[in-house]
């Protein structure tokens, strides 16, 4: 339900139809993964680790696109994941969430 809602605010974030520079595609793709990981995860421990990355990756992606270009991004990383790159890909994206988290609690300190 999160993932959903979340989903469906990234579409209202992007309404703007100012156009971007340089769109972050791997930030979409790790969206989509985590999103896809999300869903389909069949244990907890997964499955809350795709749910906070896709929280983590809408976040990094909100206003950096139109509707249109967030559509277009989401449609070309769909094409470009395959079954056996998924989980590497997955590895990566979570990897680069946690680089994130812990320079954030570096700073806090």
């Amino acid at each position: 339900m999160l993932l959903e809602l979340a989903f469906a605010l990234s579409a209202s974030f992007a309404t703007a139809e100012t156009p971007v520079k340089g769109p972050p595609v791997n930030d979409v793709r790790c969206l989509v993964l985590s999103y896809t990981f999300g869903l389909k995860a069949n244990n907890e421990a997964a499955k809350k680790v795709a749910q906070s990355a896709a929280i983590f990756y809408l976040g990094r992606i909100d206003g950096r696109f139109t509707s249109t270009q967030l559509r277009a991004a989401v449609a070309r990383e769909r094409r470009l994941i395959t079954p056996q790159s998924a989980g590497s890909l997955m590895q990566e994206c979570a990897g680069k969430m946690q680089a994130s988290a812990q320079i954030l609690k570096s700073i806090s300190r």
